[in-house]
C-alpha cells in the first residue's frame, strides 16, 4: 500500500494549479514523511501514529524546514460522508492523545479547552495544524482516494509569519482557491486564524459547531503498524 500511496501523492499535486502553496512546495521539495495505518477513526494504531509524529516533529525541528509534512494515511474502508469522517478524524486525533507522555504541557500558545476557538490539538507540548482528506470531501484540494490527516507543526507557520512571508502566502492560496474550485473554503473565509479546529475537517460546518475532541481517550485496541 505504501507504493500506491506514495505515487497517488505524486500524481495528485499539479503545481501550477492546486491552491495550497506550502503543499507544494512539500511535494516538490520531497519535504515530507508517509505512515501507513489502518482502521481509521478506531485508535488501533494510535502509539504507532504517536510515535511516528514525535519523530516527524524531532526531524522538523533539526531541518527548519518550513514545508516539511506528515501525512496519517489509512487504509480505505466504507464510504464515509464529510459527517462520518469528521468524527472519526477527531475520534482518531482524541485516542493519539492518549498516548502523551504524562505531565507534557499543552503548547502553551493554544488553548487546552476543546470549546475554545483557540484551541489546536497538541502532542509532545508542540500544536499541530492539521488537513484532513478523504474522497468525498467537497473541497477538490481535499479531495484524496485515501482517508487521511496531514500535520504540520503551528510553529511553521509562525515562522512564515516571523519572516513577513505568511499574509501574502495566504492571499495566493485564496487566489488559487478560487482558480480551482470557483470558491474559497467556506471555513478559511469565515474564521481565518480565530478558529483553527473548525477548519480541520474540511467540512462545512455551522456556526454552532462544537469541537469534539476526547482528551486522552483510551483506543479500544492496538495492532503494529502495516
Amino acid at each position: 500500500m505504501r507504493t500506491q500511496v506514495e505515487t497517488t501523492l505524486r500524481q495528485w499535486f499539479e503545481p501550477k494549479t492546486y491552491p495550497c502553496i506550502p503543499a507544494v512546495q512539500s511535494m516538490t521539495k520531497h519535504e515530507y514523511l508517509v505512515g501507513i495505518y489502518d482502521r481509521f477513526g478506531e485508535g488501533t494504531y494510535s502509539r504507532e501514529l504517536a510515535r511516528d509524529l514525535l519523530f516527524f516533529r524531532e526531524r522538523q525541528k533539526q531541518s527548519r524546514s518550513l514545508y516539511l509534512s506528515f501525512w496519517a494515511v489509512f487504509a480505505p474502508g466504507e464510504p464515509l460522508s464529510e459527517e462520518e469522517f469528521e468524527t472519526r478524524m477527531w475520534r482518531e486525533l482524541s485516542y493519539l492523545s492518549s498516548q502523551e507522555v504524562p505531565g507534557t504541557p499543552w503548547d502553551p500558545l493554544f488553548s487546552a479547552d476543546p470549546a475554545d476557538p483557540r484551541f489546536c490539538f497538541s502532542l509532545g507540548g508542540d500544536a499541530f495544524f492539521i488537513v484532513g482528506v478523504h474522497p468525498a470531501s467537497s473541497r477538490l484540494a481535499r479531495r484524496f482516494p485515501y482517508p487521511g490527516i496531514i500535520f504540520n507543526l503551528y510553529d511553521q507557520f509562525e515562522e512564515l509569519d516571523r519572516r513577513g512571508q505568511y499574509t501574502a502566502i495566504v492571499k495566493k492560496n485564496r487566489e488559487r482557491d478560487m482558480k480551482f474550485q470557483g470558491s474559497i473554503n467556506p471555513m478559511i473565509e469565515k474564521y481565518a486564524d480565530r478558529w483553527e479546529s473548525i477548519q480541520f475537517s474540511g467540512r462545512d460546518n455551522p456556526p454552532d459547531w462544537k469541537c469534539p475532541f476526547q482528551h486522552g481517550l483510551e483506543p479500544p485496541g492496538r495492532g503494529s503498524s502495516s
